[in-house]
Parts: structure tokens; sequence; C-alpha cells
């Protein structure tokens, strides 16, 4: 194994590619393990285990730069609740009654409780007894954090370009992902 120093320079020369070659089409990082890293996808918790065992003074903060944040905070925010959850989870969208989907719904319903039911439902274009069925879930607590930081990144993000929030309701075609 080389030197740690070295190591984390490689490390950071990997998350910087998309800047290097001007690739401006994934601002939300979606296809890189950023999100995994930083716990903001359901399914990639083994990416961040290696990235520890290999270079144990990375910090959960190192990668936040590279999307082009400084700190990174769980937050609610309504009218991104349904594009975190599909990004959270890897889902095109929410529709359907796949154990996936439905696991996707419950968390993003646990991770927007303070906004009530009729404004979750209206997100996630569920029926609020649909919202108040998967309020009884029990979802896992990480997979409840990573919609809500998810979250807090299309919020940051787009406060900060100053662009309006994605196609509701799951809509990922690219054009509702174009900052």
């Amino acid at each position: 194994m080389a030197p740690t120093g070295s190591v984390t320079a490689a490390f950071d020369y990997v998350l910087r590619q998309d800047k290097h070659h001007g690739v401006a089409s994934d601002p939300f990082q979606e296809g890189s393990c950023l999100l995994d890293l930083l716990g903001m996808r359901a399914l990639g918790n083994a990416v961040a285990g290696r990235v520890r065992e290999h270079l144990p003074r990375v910090r959960r903060e190192h990668p936040l730069p590279h999307l082009g944040l400084a700190s990174l905070e769980e937050a609610v925010a309504i009218d991104h609740l349904a594009d975190a959850t599909c990004a959270a989870f890897a889902l095109a969208d929410l529709s359907g009654n796949s154990a996936e989907v439905v696991e996707a719904r419950a968390a993003a319903v646990h991770a927007a409780r303070d906004a009530g039911t009729a404004r979750s439902a209206e997100a996630l274009a569920l029926t609020p007894r649909a919202v108040q069925r998967m309020a009884h879930r029990a979802p896992s607590a990480s997979d409840v954090r990573a919609v809500r930081l998810q979250m807090s990144v299309r919020m940051s993000l787009r406060m900060t370009l100053g662009t309006a929030p994605a196609m509701a309701r799951g809509d990922r075609t690219r054009e509702s992902l174009e900052l």
C-alpha cells in the first residue's frame, strides 16, 4: 500500500475528474461514489467502509467540496422529497409497489414527517391514507437520513445555482435534472 498522502491524493484526483474533464451533466454526483461516502444512498455502505479502511485519516467532510458544499446537514425540503428519495434509493421513479419502492416511500414519509400528511402526500403523489400507512412502517435510520441529506443537497445546490426544483413526483428525465 502506498503512503497515506499518496493514496489521499489519488482519491481526490478520482473525485474531481468530472471538473477536470469539464463534464457538468451530473451536478448531484449521482454517478459517482460521493453519495455513498456521505451516506446519501441507501445501498452504498460498503464503499464508505472500504475508504475508511484504506484512508483512515479521510473524514466524512473531506469529499464535500467535490459536491460543491462546505457542510452537509440533514434538511427537509418538501419540494425535493420525491427526487431526493429516488436518488437515495437509485430509483427512476416512485411508481409501483415493488419492495424497493415501498421501502423508499416509507423512508420518504419518515424523512418528511414534520411537513405533515397532506404535503407529503402531494410531494410523493400518494393519497393521504397511503402516507399514513407508510408512517406505520419502520424504515432504517440510515435510509431516512439518506433522504434528508439528499433533500439538503438539492436545496443547497439549487439555491446556489439559482434554479427551480426538478419536476416533482420522481420525474428523473435528463431535462428535469439539468441545472
